[in-house]
């Protein structure tokens, strides 16, 4: 069991990365507007939008990406549609 002064490390560790996670993900933003020639995305077409946000999926691995957790494993049970609830109900019959 961790002591309060270990929890408290172990926090700031955390909070830490954090911070240069968000660091390094801003400046990876910057550097691939800058390869599209723009300074926000709302410059671009719908075509070279989706293109930027390509982009950015394929070269950015997100920390629940690296911890190998899928985007609909985090859908909660109240964010399911109706749709997802009917493919359940096709799939336990």
């Amino acid at each position: 069991m961790l002591d309060f002064k270990d929890y408290i490390a172990e926090k700031a560790i955390i909070a830490e990365k954090g911070k240069d996670d968000k660091a390094a993900f801003k400046k990876f933003y910057d550097k691939t507007l800058a390869k599209f020639g723009v300074k926000s995305p709302s410059e671009l077409d719908d075509a070279k939008k989706k293109k930027f946000f390509d982009a950015i999926d394929a070269g950015w691995e997100s920390d629940d990406e690296e911890a190998g957790i899928e985007e609909d494993d985090n859908k909660s049970f109240f964010d399911k549609s109706d749709d997802d609830e009917e493919e359940e109900r096709k799939d336990n019959k």
